[in-house]
């Protein structure tokens, strides 16, 4: 959350986000951000006046003073204080939130470019395998080859990727 702070000054950032079709919602960073300090601010500033208060209220009742108007307005700011808490939770969930919606910036050195036909193929070991077949899928291979997916109770057909497979007979001990 630091950095959206500081992003105006970052704009190399914000430049390599902008290479990838983005931008940063920094007004909206930085009205979340007021908003999140004004509550904490707020909430600090009520618990040092709601001790302050609670010191003074013992010593009203020591010397046998009515006190209720004073613990009236300590619940008050408890109160507030408890709404000023939901505030900072909802701006951090915010927060989070945007900036989960943010990629990783490209390093420097990757090109510009919308999809995989403008990726710069910077070297090249070796020649490409010619194959005088139409190779099959991954998941027909390993249905013809009988892996399975072990799941401690019964045994399930492997589909997709990342799958732990092994042999159907005798992998898992049985």
């Amino acid at each position: 959350m630091i950095w959206a702070r500081f992003a105006p000054i970052r704009t190399p950032f914000a430049s390599r986000i902008a290479t990838r079709g983005l931008t940063l919602p920094l007004d909206e960073f930085h009205a979340l951000d007021r908003r999140r300090r004004a509550a904490i601010t707020e909430s600090e500033q009520l618990r040092a006046e709601q001790n302050a208060m609670s010191r003074e209220i013992a010593t009203l009742r020591k010397e046998g003073v009515d006190t209720s108007a004073a613990q009236q307005r300590s619940r008050e700011m408890s109160d507030r204080i408890a709404e000023l808490a939901k505030d900072v939770e909802t701006a951090d969930a915010s927060f989070r939130e945007m900036l989960a919606g943010i990629p990783n910036v490209p390093h420097e050195s990757v090109p510009v470019g919308r999809s995989a036909e403008d990726n710069v193929e910077v070297r090249r070991v070796g020649e490409p395998f010619a194959m005088d077949f139409a190779p099959k899928a991954h998941w027909i291979w390993v249905r013809n080859l009988g892996f399975w997916i072990s799941t401690g109770r019964r045994k399930l057909p492997a589909r997709g990727s990342r799958f732990t497979s092994g042999w159907a007979r005798n992998w898992s001990g049985r």
